[in-house]
């Protein structure tokens, strides 16, 4: 995954966190339909998009601890 699609995932789950709670919010004060529907829908996605983010997250760790590793070796060396 890119910089750009994980940051623009990363960005997308916020929002829909806090979208899901003003909808809640407003959904009950001005009486919107469906609003624990809409709510959840909302949350579900944003769980899949913070799981897909940890996948990318674990992912990108393990490709890049070996060169993280031979960095140690070679400043060991350089001593």
């Amino acid at each position: 995954m890119s910089d750009k699609t994980y940051d623009i995932i990363n960005k997308a789950q916020r929002w829909l966190v806090a979208l899901g709670v003003f909808y809640l919010a407003i959904a009950e004060i001005w009486h919107l339909p469906f609003a624990n529907e809409i709510n959840n829908t909302i949350v579900a996605i944003g769980t899949l998009l913070a799981t897909i983010l940890e996948v990318a997250t674990t992912k990108w760790q393990k490709d890049h601890a070996v060169s993280i590793l031979d960095l140690n070796e070679i400043t060991k060396e350089d001593k």
